[in-house]
């Protein structure tokens, strides 16, 4: 059985899930990304694995009929608590409540990989916050499927092609299965990610305790990576300064799908998370710059759940011209450059040219209409 062209794979794991000879296992390939490898001695050909691929589906741009908010919890702790406005903790809160189960991408206890698991094995903090990284997906989507059958509440959060790979595998069968995704920019590798945790550990002689992409240490505006070593000490740099944000906004070591990405305007997702960035357009509001979410609704079941936790929020509803900022109509974006991380020095060389970083940072700000306006605004 052939399945679709690596290149094009999202390493949702649907396919490993539903396959009945179970004849399929996430490998990782030469750049680090999970890809499916079929053992050919123990496939019978039934085709179940390409009928489950999204990636080979037509999927409805279910969009156009979502409503849109600018959201952020009330508590403030709640707010740090998450990469945005703490509507993902509150949310995964509600079902736990319910006696429900919630998956999400969750660092390992030495924070070199990153898995989706789920609260039955580890805390809901672990599962918040932006990680920006492929999460491996292992045995997630038939992990799920015993706990609808349990008719138990599963929230699972992951991004837009996990969520439609999840979305492929169960339709709407399952009332209880709740889909959220987040907006998107691309995934590293796990290797480039382990290539420089192991880099910044030479560098400061120390193991690395905790990680934080995105610290609101300087503020929810500035983009922060945050690690904490063993025994103390601490770092702490901004986009321009860390190298491993500097990958990530540079564009470089992507996985390839993320440069063909056809689904920056689509979700199969119930509830899309993301940071909103229009702060300034929000009225009677006063920003202290600890994060506010901007949520897409996109059905009825969506609704219901943040209906659950609105006492526990604050939000102003969007008009639909925000439908363009949300879906990131600048994806894909184009090839910044490929690594071999086996040899690249994260603090030895350059991830980008000089002042490419800059460049490319403003042509994220000016290829995006509602940022544009802002700054034509301010001057």
């Amino acid at each position: 059985m052939k399945l679709v062209a690596q290149e094009k794979c999202t390493g949702c794991g649907a396919c490993i899930s539903l396959c009945p000879q179970q004849c399929i296992a996430m490998k990782q390939n030469a750049q680090g990304f999970f890809v499916p490898e079929i053992d050919e001695s123990r496939c019978v050909d039934c085709g179940k694995c390409r009928a489950v691929c999204h990636v080979l589906k037509e999927h409805n741009d279910v969009v156009e009929n979502s409503s849109f908010s600018a959201v952020w919890a009330k508590e403030k702790d709640q707010r740090f608590s998450g990469s945005s406005g703490g509507v993902f903790g509150l949310l995964a809160e509600a079902v736990l409540n319910e006696g429900g189960i919630v998956f999400g991408a969750a660092f390992s206890d030495d924070y070199k990989s990153l898995a989706h698991r789920s609260t039955d094995s580890v805390s809901l903090e672990k599962l918040k916050k932006s990680k920006y990284f492929e999460s491996e997906m292992g045995n997630t989507v038939a992990d799920i499927l015993a706990e609808l059958k349990k008719d138990r509440w599963v929230l699972f959060c992951g991004t837009p092609c996990q969520a439609m790979g999840l979305r492929s595998a169960f339709g709407e069968k399952y009332d209880k299965l709740i889909i959220c995704d987040f907006l998107c920019y691309g995934v590293p590798s796990q290797t480039a990610y382990r290539k420089y945790i192991s880099d910044i550990e030479k560098k400061y002689d120390k193991k690395v305790k905790s990680v934080s992409f995105r610290s609101k240490k300087l503020g929810w505006k500035t983009y922060c990576m945050y690690i904490e070593f063993e025994g103390g000490g601490e770092y702490l740099k901004t986009a321009n300064e860390d190298p491993f944000l500097k990958l990530f906004f540079g564009n470089v070591a992507m996985r390839d799908c993320c440069y063909e990405c056809k689904r920056a305007e689509m979700s199969e997702a119930d509830i899309t998370l993301g940071d909103f960035w229009g702060v300034t357009r929000l009225k009677d509001f006063t920003d202290t710059d600890e994060g506010i979410s901007l949520v897409a609704v996109h059905n009825e079941k969506g609704q219901k759940w943040m209906e659950k936790i609105s006492e526990k929020l604050a939000a102003q509803p969007l008009e639909k011209e925000w439908v363009e900022y949300a879906y990131n109509k600048k994806m894909p974006q184009k090839r910044g450059g490929d690594i071999n991380f086996y040899t690249f020095d994260f603090f030895d060389n350059d991830i980008l040219p000089k002042n490419n970083l800059k460049t490319k940072l403003k042509s994220f700000c000016f290829k995006n209409k509602f940022i544009r306006k802002l700054i034509y605004k301010k001057g």
